[in-house]
């Protein structure tokens, strides 16, 4: 899409991958309790670097003095590229670690029309773009961000060529102030046929009404798996904490995956 001249530019920005290149905040989101997107726009205004659906960001910040221990020198981090590739933004959705000298910067900090810097895309986990299975994305907490990707780039494809492909959209969060994408993510299944949605909340609150922005009280777990997927051959992602991700692994071997 686009002019000749455009096409060439985002070939040539995509070649250069390892360049850093200045980005100002365009945009600062709440997407839960404790996670918020920052959409990212090039300073120079020339073409972002393409990525497949799932890759993180490598970015550089200097920290002020006063933010916490380490300040005062430039740091490095990569975060996941939450939204599907529009040739516009690059939206990162970060999780405030109380830990993290990054994420406390980004988010006590940044506001729009700061500058961060960054190198282009990169990253071997990404979406499998010429499967055709159905697919099961399954997240806990903000391993959410590259489920995200995946499923814009999913749906933009059905949107495009319907074909009915089937994607099951499966998050696990402690409860709703924690859930991030959720109100998105449920509106989405509303709008696509073949997006099916289902939430768990390990510790709901007195304001999470089951059936209404999550469908179990409990984890992830073998159980829900059996139960929610029928036998098919699906294509598995996974991403979130480290427990998390090995429970759900066994779970998924048991099942023959």
């Amino acid at each position: 899409t686009g002019s000749w001249e455009e096409a060439e530019e985002a070939l040539s920005t995509s070649k250069d991958r390892n360049a850093w290149r200045r980005y100002v905040v365009a945009k600062v989101e709440k997407e839960s309790k404790s996670i918020s997107s920052f959409y990212l726009v090039p300073e120079d205004k020339k073409a972002l670097a393409d990525y497949e659906p799932g890759q993180h960001l490598p970015i550089r910040v200097r920290v002020p003095n006063g933010i916490s221990k380490g300040a005062g020198q430039e740091v490095r981090r990569t975060y996941t590229i939450s939204n599907a590739f529009s040739g516009r933004y690059y939206r990162l959705s970060i999780k405030r670690e109380e830990a993290g000298l990054v994420s406390k910067y980004f988010h006590d900090c940044l506001k729009p029309g700061d500058i961060i810097e960054a190198q282009g895309p990169r990253g071997d986990f990404y979406l499998d773009r010429e499967s055709t299975r159905p697919v099961v994305l399954l997240s806990g907490g903000v391993g959410v961000t590259p489920m995200m990707a995946m499923a814009e780039e999913l749906l933009g494809q059905e949107k495009k060529f319907p074909r009915g492909r089937k994607i099951h959209f499966i998050h696990g969060s402690r409860n709703g102030n924690e859930h991030a994408f959720g109100k998105y993510t449920n509106a989405l299944a509303t709008w696509f046929d073949c997006f099916e949605v289902y939430n768990t909340y390990s510790q709901p609150e007195f304001s999470d009404v089951l059936g209404k922005g999550f469908q179990v009280q409990g984890r992830i777990d073998l159980n829900l798996l059996r139960e929610h997927l029928s036998l098919d051959d699906y294509d598995f992602y996974l991403c979130g904490p480290q427990k998390f991700m090995q429970s759900v692994y066994e779970a998924l071997r048991t099942l023959g995956v």
